[in-house]
C-alpha cells in the first residue's frame, strides 16, 4: 500500500466491510505518521520495501483483529473481576534460530557450537516488529528460541515465574517479591499493561492502556454491530 487510497479500498474491499463514513473516521485517527505506527520505536522509518502505507496499516489491522478485541474484552473482565485481571504488553523481537531443526540442534548451545553467532540465525527483521505470539518462547523457555543473549533468558525466567504464580495463585505476583505486575484496574477505568521486555530495552514497566484509544474504541465499536449472514444454507442427511 503506497497511498491513503490503496488503505481506504483495502478496508473497504478486502472483507472488513466497512462503509466509507467509518473508513474515512479511521484514516483520520490513525494518521500518516510513520513515528505513530507500527513496529513501535522504528521512527520516521518507512520500510519503502513494504510500501509507504506499511507502519499506518499495520496499526489499523493489528488494532482490528487483537488490540480493540483485547481492550473490549479487558473492559468486560474488569467488571466481574477487577483483582484478577491482568493484561501484558510483549515487546522483544523475536530470535530466528537456524535452520533447519532437528533434535540434535534443539538448543541454541548446541546449534551454534563453535560458530559466530551473526552466522548462527538472526534477530527478526525489523519491520516484523514483535510479531503475534513472539512470547510463546519466552513464556515456556524455548531454548531454541531464545538466542545467544544472557537479557533474553532472565526474561523468560522472571516471565516463567509469573505465569506458574498465576496458574497457582490466581495473581502473577510472586508472594515473597514486590508486585512488579498491577491488575488491570489499578488506575481506574484507565486500565494499565504491563510492558514485558528486556533489561537493556529499560526492564519491565507498567503504562497506561491508552495507545490509539481512539481508534481501538471506534473500531470495537464497529465490531459489534457487523454480523455473520448465513444464506443458502442445506442439510444433507
Amino acid at each position: 500500500m503506497s497511498t491513503t487510497s490503496d488503505l481506504a479500498a483495502y478496508l473497504q474491499h478486502h472483507g472488513f466491510d466497512y462503509p466509507s463514513s467509518v473508513i474515512d473516521q479511521i484514516i483520520q485517527l490513525y494518521p500518516d505518521d510513520p513515528a505513530a505506527g507500527i513496529p513501535l520505536n522504528t521512527g520516521e522509518t518507512r520500510f519503502p520495501q513494504m510500501g509507504s502505507q506499511y507502519k499506518r496499516a499495520a496499526a489499523i489491522i493489528g488494532d482490528i483483529y487483537y488490540h480493540a478485541p483485547r481492550l473490549n474484552d479487558a473492559r468486560h473482565y474488569l467488571q466481574h473481576q477487577p483483582d484478577n485481571t491482568f493484561v501484558f504488553r510483549f515487546n522483544t523481537r523475536a530470535w530466528i534460530p537456524p535452520q533447519p531443526f532437528t533434535q540434535a540442534n534443539f538448543s541454541f548451545e548446541a546449534a551454534c557450537a563453535g560458530k559466530p553467532v551473526e552466522a548462527c540465525g538472526e534477530l527478526a527483521p525489523a519491520h516484523q516488529g514483535v510479531a503475534h505470539a513472539t512470547e510463546l518462547a519466552f513464556v515456556f523457555g524455548n531454548p531454541r528460541w531464545l538466542g545467544p543473549w544472557p537479557e533474553y533468558r532472565e526474561l523468560s525466567e522472571r516471565m516463567m515465574e509469573m505465569w506458574i504464580a498465576f496458574a497457582h495463585d490466581g495473581t502473577p505476583n510472586n508472594k515473597n517479591r514486590e508486585k512488579l505486575w498491577p491488575a488491570y484496574g489499578s488506575r481506574g477505568e484507565q486500565g494499565s499493561n504491563l510492558v514485558l521486555q528486556t533489561g537493556e530495552q529499560g526492564e519491565l514497566q507498567v503504562e497506561g492502556d491508552t495507545w490509539r484509544l481512539e481508534g481501538r474504541e471506534l473500531l470495537t465499536k464497529w465490531a459489534r454491530r457487523r454480523h455473520v449472514q448465513l444464506e443458502n444454507w442445506k442439510v444433507i442427511g
